[in-house]
């Protein structure tokens, strides 16, 4: 593909400049083929949805394909952040800052969500967050790319249960609860938070199952992981040690917090009782506490702080909690 550009120097004479531009043409044609390529992919693809945002996180442009996975119009959207269409505990609302600042840091940061649509049903989204850069490198905000992912979710959640949980109570088994502490710990000393462990016995258990039968005593020890979830937070996470004995991690919270939480546990169970054929089964539990400080500021060393605290509960009579910082 040739131009031809013929300037005029004076009335007799002209001059004609032919110019190979076949690599330029070649290039814009692929470059309009990409943008019909993307706009289809927006308009057309289902399960997937993209949208932009600002360097604030907020949502500045919205396609065909983010209002199909969502239900929300260009206009609902605009000016929103990506809060508004997860379900997300209160505990952690600021998920979506750390997942930004991962993608700045990293190029681009993928999670998994619990989303909402707009009709109400919830569904699962892979979100992936590029950050966008203009052409002198200068940082301009993101790129987001959303894909349903429910049904894989659901089939990998049901595998993931059988490896993280415990069997027999539904607890978090022992394993896991180390995989989210260091989690938790890297979350919590990056943003200057606190974090509390609890250790949890049932006092006198060796004579529930000699009373009533081992049968029995795994249902106590189901009630007591069921008191247990009614009472913490959806970001609070009970773990099963082993035996009788149970960990419970309360992520953003201090020793008065934690203290506040153990004794809610403790008078929840105390005041249930589990039923069997021979009649009612009571049950107390002793406690331990120990929250971060300058000198616990590893998971290993609030478990056998916490530890230490349960065993002086145990030796003041069971049924109480002792805080390390009591002692």
């Amino acid at each position: 593909v040739l131009t031809c550009t013929i300037v005029k120097i004076n009335n007799e004479v002209l001059i004609t400049v032919l110019t190979d531009i076949s690599c330029q043409v070649a290039t814009e044609r692929r470059l309009r083929q990409t943008d019909s390529w993307l706009d289809a992919i927006y308009t057309i693809v289902n399960d997937f949805a993209v949208l932009g945002l600002t360097k604030q996180g907020v949502i500045n442009s919205w396609s065909p394909s983010a209002e199909r996975l969502t239900g929300y119009t260009e206009s609902e959207a605009i000016g929103e952040t990506l809060r508004r269409f997860c379900n997300l505990p209160d505990v952690d609302v600021d998920v979506f800052d750390e997942h930004l600042t991962f993608a700045r840091e990293e190029g681009w940061h993928s999670r998994d969500y619990l989303c909402q649509h707009k009709s109400g049903h919830t569904f699962f989204a892979q979100t992936m967050i590029a950050v966008l850069r203009e052409e002198d490198d200068e940082f301009s905000g993101y790129t987001v790319v959303c894909r349903d992912i429910t049904e894989r979710k659901v089939s990998s959640d049901n595998l993931a249960n059988l490896l993280t949980k415990d069997h027999l109570t539904g607890a978090v088994n022992r394993a896991h609860f180390f995989n989210l502490a260091e989690k938790e710990f890297a979350r919590a000393n990056r943003y200057g938070q606190s974090i509390s462990i609890i250790m949890l016995d049932a006092d006198h258990f060796k004579q529930v199952n000699d009373s009533w039968g081992h049968p029995m005593g795994d249902e106590v020890l189901k009630s007591i992981v069921k008191i247990a979830e009614g009472v913490l937070r959806p970001g609070d996470t009970i773990a099963r040690f082993g035996g009788e004995e149970f960990a419970v991690m309360l992520p953003k919270s201090n020793g008065l917090e934690a203290s506040v939480v153990a004794e809610r546990l403790r008078s929840s169970i105390e005041a249930s009782s589990v039923s069997s054929a021979g009649g009612e089964i009571k049950i107390t539990v002793s406690i331990g506490c120990a929250s971060m400080s300058e000198s616990r500021s590893t998971l290993k060393q609030l478990l056998v702080c916490a530890d230490a605290a349960l065993y002086h509960a145990k030796s003041k009579g069971r049924n109480c909690i002792v805080d390390i910082d009591d002692f």
